[in-house]
């Protein structure tokens, strides 16, 4: 569930993700409403030309959260105008009966095997996760091109926490 209370849906299979890349083309390519007024500067621009291009310049990564994607990775790259991917391994390990198990032998085997099959075939590879030493030098070692390390609340939290420890630290051990 997203920020806002918005439930985003865990692409399981190639079906569903054709969908998905179907909504953010404009026809004849896909599916996808058009009404950007703003977009296209209330007229100044081509409304034609905007939609011929815009649409392709959308980056479109594709979270892989679920093992049954996972394991259909050879036909999922056939799918146009997917640039990349980004495991999810707290959902992943959940698929694969080991839910938050993100660093146990079934979720990183799955893992480094979608990572072989991305390379193979030139797609840019992404983990979301890890806010540690350790979280990161392991997802590093795996061949990634990017991580999603933290987020603004953590880092709130973690210093947050910090200045609490360090005002107990000097007012209350008086």
């Amino acid at each position: 569930m997203g920020p806002d209370g918005i439930i985003f849906p865990m692409v399981k299979s190639v079906q569903e993700l054709k969908e998905l890349i179907d909504m953010t083309l404009y026809p004849p390519l896909g599916s996808r409403g058009f009404g950007p007024l703003r977009a296209i500067g209330y007229g100044a621009l081509d409304a034609k030309e905007y939609v011929k291009s815009k649409s392709l310049e959308m980056c479109r990564f594709v979270q892989i959260e679920h093992t049954e994607l996972a394991k259909n990775l050879e036909e999922v790259i056939k799918i146009p105008y997917v640039d990349g991917f980004i495991f999810g391994p707290n959902d992943l390990s959940g698929s694969l009966g080991d839910f938050l198990n993100v660093f146990g032998e079934a979720t990183i085997s799955e893992i480094k095997e979608a990572i072989k099959i991305l390379r193979k075939h030139g797609k840019y590879i992404g983990l979301a996760g890890g806010m540690n030493e350790h979280d990161i030098k392991t997802w590093s070692k795996l061949g990634i091109d990017m991580l999603f390390a933290g987020a603004d609340w953590c880092f709130v939290y973690n210093m947050g926490n910090q200045t609490l420890s360090t005002m107990k630290k000097y007012f209350y051990n008086k």
